[in-house]
């Protein structure tokens, strides 16, 4: 009210509504998921890791599975102190990706990280390939998104994403793979028996990213690939995603 106030002493009703609007958008409350750092307390030393407060922690659940706000449950257990506790927490997470509104988690995280979000842009040379076209590319990225939900939802071992022995296809997609017996736009879960298909790493998604318009990429493939290994690299056990 302050702002419109001062806008409206200059210029009006028109300029006080202006004012108040323009700083809402550009306020950091706005624009920015805040988390405030804990009071000042002796048992915390400047610079010391802590824990996040319930709301805050549900917030980052919410927005990390759902890309959008807690909903009515999660808030009400973040208010009431309850999301820290561990078996809370995991329920919480089980029931959130059970959710349809886990599917934001594919299309946004994996998008970044397989970065499928750059599929559009790749175009291969039409004389070299001439039988690629935007049927196939779309059917390239509902694959990958569709193995990695599953990944998800069937909570498998990080390390399936590089060696599961099934992928989802369409008639277009098992036609390019050379799958028979495959009808239709809808997508099946189909067993692969051809060992260079075998998970993420052989999927046409992924390959097209990692490659030139007129040639594979050595050096583009590799540097993908080593973001994939140095990961299973470090696993020391076998970890679901849902842990």
């Amino acid at each position: 009210m302050q702002l419109y106030k001062t806008g409206q002493r200059t210029g009006g009703f028109d300029a006080g509504i202006e004012t108040a609007v323009e700083s809402i958008l550009v306020s950091p409350d706005y624009l920015f998921r805040i988390e405030a750092d804990p009071a000042p307390n002796a048992a915390i030393a400047p610079g010391a890791p802590y824990r996040v407060n319930d709301l805050d922690l549900a917030s980052r659940l919410s927005f990390f599975l759902w890309s959008t706000v807690p909903d009515d449950q999660l808030l009400n257990l973040a208010v009431r102190g309850k999301l820290h506790d561990r078996e809370v927490l995991q329920q919480q997470m089980r029931r959130m990706l059970a959710d349809s509104r886990s599917r934001a988690l594919v299309d946004n995280f994996a998008g970044q990280w397989l970065l499928l979000r750059n599929m559009s842009q790749v175009i291969p040379d039409e004389e070299l390939y001439p039988e690629f076209d935007d049927n196939l590319r779309q059917a390239f990225e509902q694959e990958t998104k569709l193995f990695f939900e599953s990944m998800l939802r069937e909570d498998h071992s990080v390390i399936d994403l590089l060696n599961a022995n099934y992928t989802f296809v369409n008639e277009r997609l098992a036609e390019h793979y050379g799958i028979p017996n495959i009808h239709g736009s809808n997508f099946r879960r189909v067993t692969i028996s051809d060992e260079n298909r075998k998970g993420i790493l052989g999927q046409g998604s992924l390959l097209t990213l990692t490659s030139y318009a007129t040639r594979t990429s050595v050096v583009l493939r590799g540097k993908w690939y080593w973001k994939i290994f140095s990961v299973r690299r470090r696993l020391r056990r076998r970890p679901t995603f849902h842990r």
